[in-house]
């Protein structure tokens, strides 16, 4: 059966229009998929991972600085990689640093005495990391101290002092004290070696905030007793 040239003329503007709407479909799937990426290629990605802690050979305690009793140890550090797995530069322009006790956040004043890479070399903010590049911050954090070792301390070395923290820990042991207040076993042997034993431990912890220039935040803990 043959088709007439009206039935041709139906049929083709039929699958013209099929057509039409197929590109349109095919348009707007085109259209939000480049929405999509380039929202998911302009996100900030930033890996904060608490790497390693210690403390400067030498470090500086001040009883003035501290209150209630306590005192204040600068000296103690931690140390987080932040890697920038975004697809694009990302700039952090500043950090915050505050002291996690129980359910509440506290700050004091010149908590953070420095912070520097992983060269020792002093970091100013803002930074800027590349796709794919990654940094060491080490943040050197003032330390408070319990009024139950400020005593012992201040009895020691007065009200300000630049001592090593293996002399300040040799000191406390002799009261079964850590320079947190930790309850310990210490023991010195006859080569000038010492032995510290804890079966509980508690550490300061503070939680740390980087931020960058589109005001995200990234977080991740800072404590002795923290390492992701």
């Amino acid at each position: 059966m043959k088709c007439t040239k009206g039935e041709i003329k139906s049929k083709l503007e039929v699958a013209s229009f099929l057509i039409s709407v197929l590109a349109i479909i095919l348009s707007i799937m085109s259209f939000t998929y480049t929405i999509y990426k380039d929202k998911t290629d302009s996100r900030e990605l930033l890996n904060v991972i608490s790497s390693q802690n210690g403390q400067n050979e030498i470090i500086k305690y001040n009883m003035a600085g501290g209150s209630r009793g306590q005192g204040v140890v600068s000296g103690i550090t931690y140390s987080v990689i932040v890697s920038n797995n975004s697809k694009q530069r990302v700039s952090i322009v500043t950090y915050d640093v505050q002291q996690c006790v129980g359910e509440r956040r506290i700050y004091y004043n010149n908590m953070v005495e420095s912070v520097k890479d992983g060269q020792g070399q002093t970091v100013l903010f803002p930074i800027s990391l590349d796709a794919g590049e990654a940094i060491l911050l080490k943040f050197e954090v003032n330390t408070l101290i319990p009024s139950s070792v400020n005593t012992l301390v201040m009895e020691k070395f007065g009200t300000e002092a630049e001592i090593t923290y293996e002399e300040l820990q040799r000191y406390l042991g002799q009261y079964s004290r850590d320079i947190f207040g930790n309850e310990i076993e210490y023991t010195e042997y006859g080569d000038d070696t010492f032995l510290i034993k804890m079966e509980e431990c508690e550490f300061p912890l503070y939680g740390l905030q980087l931020i960058t220039s589109k005001g995200n935040v990234f977080e991740t803990y800072l404590s002795r007793g923290f390492i992701d």
